[in-house]
Formats: C-alpha cells, structure tokens, sequence
C-alpha cells in the first residue's frame, strides 16, 4: 500500500485588529505578535498612543491551547512541521491585508515583530522589499537563512533591535547584537525579560521620524 504525502489549498478566515482612524492617521504600523500570543492580548500595548498611528495587528494562523485541552489559548505562525508551507501561508495573508489597508495618506510605514513575529516579519521583508520605512525587531534573532544578508541587499530601511536585559532566551546576547550592530540596526536594550514593553515601544516610536 503506497502512502502519499497530499495537499490541498483552501480558503480560511484569518483575523486581526485595527486600531486608529485610517483616515486621518500619517503612520502605519503592521505589529506580529510573538508565539502563544492572540490578538486580542497583544494589542492593549498599542492602546491611546497618538492618534497619528494606524496600528494593523494580525494573528497567527494557528490557535492551541497553552496548556493541556483547556484554558488561555495562544496563536504562532508556524512550527517545524511543514514550516515551508507555513511560511507561504503567512506570507499570503500578510500581503492581502496589507494590500487592504495600505493608504496613500500614510507617510511613514513601520513593520514591527515581537519574538517568533519578528521572525516572520523577516521572511515577509524578503518578499517586500520596500514597502516599509522602518522595521522594529524586538527579541528575536535574526532567522537563519538570512545570516549572509547584509545592510546594503536587505536592511534598506531604519532598523531597530530592542531587547531586555534579563530576557531568558538571549543569556548569551553579544553574537546576537553584533549581528544587528554590524547591519546598521540601532540597539535599544531595556531592563525586563522576554515582554513587550509599551513605554520602551512609545520611546522607539518618537525616535522614527
């Protein structure tokens, strides 16, 4: 009996939140939580800045539980199981929502990534160059098959890398740094662990101009 490795494309509602007045608003935001995130959680941080921000959040195309079969649950983007087809899924849904809420009105454009959505935000630069003006990576290394990219062939943009001091995941953080360093990125690092910060984000925030 041959068993087959089979797929099939379909359609799938994904979700994500917006916040601001698309109208009036002259800087875009497109914000990618990190793993075991949902929406609805990691866009308090973006709650009452200045009404100049138009924030789109999407959410991962895969919900779980965190713990068990019930209780809190989280999204990712992906795991190492067909990663592949994972990262191709992500990428089609980051285009179209960009495409329908792109505005000409907006003069800044910001992609920004907390841990794992800072990763897929990498992947989705590559496939987009240009569409941003600055990129804000925040705990996360910088992925794998970028490693021989430099400043002049993919970070065209203003970059930051922001991390915090007592963040568990990068107890060795000097490699990680001299990566960023070396591309141009301006390194913000804060006093906290692996979490996203609204005070540190409001101070990145005023620093692009």
């Amino acid at each position: 009996m041959t068993i087959n490795n089979c797929k099939i494309k379909i359609q799938k509602t994904a979700r994500y939140i917006s916040i601001g007045n698309k109208e009036k608003a002259t800087v875009f935001i497109m914000a990618l939580h990190g793993y075991g995130q949902l929406v609805t959680f990691f866009s308090r941080h973006f709650e009452g800045l200045d009404e100049k921000y138009y924030i789109i959040i999407p959410e991962g195309l895969h919900r779980f539980y965190n713990s068990g079969t019930s209780g809190r649950v989280g999204a990712s983007w992906m795991t190492k199981e067909d990663r592949l087809t994972d990262i191709s899924d992500n990428l089609n849904f980051l285009n179209e929502l960009y495409l329908k809420e792109n505005n000409i009105t907006f003069k800044e454009r910001i992609l920004l990534g907390f841990s794992q959505g800072a990763a897929t935000a990498f992947r989705w630069k590559q496939n987009n160059s240009g569409l941003f003006s600055s990129f804000i990576s925040w705990g996360s290394a910088i992925p794998d098959e970028f490693e021989e990219l430099n400043d002049g062939t993919f970070f065209k943009e203003k970059g930051y890398f922001v991390l915090g001091e007592n963040d568990p995941y990068f107890k060795e953080s000097s490699k990680v740094i001299d990566d960023y360093d070396r591309r141009g990125f301006t390194i913000i690092k804060y006093q906290g662990a692996h979490k996203f910060e609204k005070e540190v984000l409001k101070m990145v925030l005023n620093d692009i101009k």
